[in-house]
């Protein structure tokens, strides 16, 4: 079984370096000033779409145009500063999100490569384990543990195969 390779990543040191460090810098400056939420609170807060934030703008509009109508709980200025915050964030978040994109599709494409080609190893191994190669059943056989799907645990006749 042939596999096709559409991965071949290189990155120079030199590169690999500076982007390290444009991601520490990023990290110690930008970090101080987010907040990490737990799952808990992920699932418990108010999530505000597109049209959402077109509504609480509006909010916001009206209570500016007819102070009379905020209620006495409110806080415009904190819902100013909100209403800034979540427009930086959400430009950072889009200007790294197609790096972001690509990483994470690099890191799919070379993973899925590698377990095509561990595959077409495994396969070779049982067919050269079959024709009695030297190391191949070893070989097969401790392949054949991690093999998704397979049993994890070694049976008692593959340890005796194997000793």
């Amino acid at each position: 079984m042939a596999t096709s390779n559409l991965l071949s990543l290189n990155i120079p040191d030199q590169d690999l370096n500076e982007i390290e460090g444009a991601i520490n810098t990023l990290e110690s400056r930008l970090m101080p000033h987010l907040k990490n939420l737990s799952p808990e609170e992920r699932r418990n807060i108010l999530k505000l779409g597109d049209k959402s934030v077109a509504f609480v703008e509006r909010a916001r509009d009206w209570v500016k145009e007819y102070p009379q109508l905020k209620p006495p709980y409110g806080d415009l200025e904190e819902l100013d500063k909100d209403l800034k915050a979540m427009k930086l964030v959400n430009r950072l978040l889009r200007s790294i999100e197609p790096i972001f994109n690509g990483l994470e599709d690099t890191l799919l494409l070379a993973g899925s490569e590698a377990y095509a080609e561990g595959l077409a190893y495994y396969s070779y191994f049982k067919a050269a384990a079959k024709a009695k190669v030297d190391n191949a059943e070893e070989a097969y056989h401790d392949l054949k543990r991690w093999f998704p799907g397979g049993s994890s645990k070694v049976s008692k006749n593959e340890k005796e195969s194997l000793a």
